[in-house]
């Protein structure tokens, strides 16, 4: 430990690392979790289907389904609005995508 002029020890700080092992330092932190990178209506697809049909159930399989038929009607809404912006004529992406 180092000391000052005065003979007096240097201070340390509460929250000092030093010669603390590294794993003991992470354990300390909190780590975030990672986002899936796909949307998931799964919640939006059960309260709908409640509010239509109180009575009926929906398995996960059905659920996952449903997910991805939304999912690729988002996705190609959204390409659909990506070419009308590149090109700057025609119909709206989604007159385009629904064919209206």
């Amino acid at each position: 430990m180092e000391q000052n002029a005065d003979n007096k020890p240097a201070a340390v700080e509460k929250n000092s690392t030093v010669g603390m092992d590294v794993d003991a330092v992470d354990k300390g932190k909190k780590t975030m979790k990672k986002q899936s990178k796909t949307l998931k209506f799964d919640k939006y697809i059960y309260e709908v289907l409640k509010q239509v049909h109180p009575d009926i159930a929906i398995s996960g399989e059905a659920l996952d389904m449903m997910n991805n038929i939304i999912n690729r009607m988002m996705l190609k809404i959204s390409e659909g609005s990506v070419k009308s912006i590149n090109l700057r004529s025609g119909p709206s992406a989604i007159k385009g995508v629904v064919g209206q």
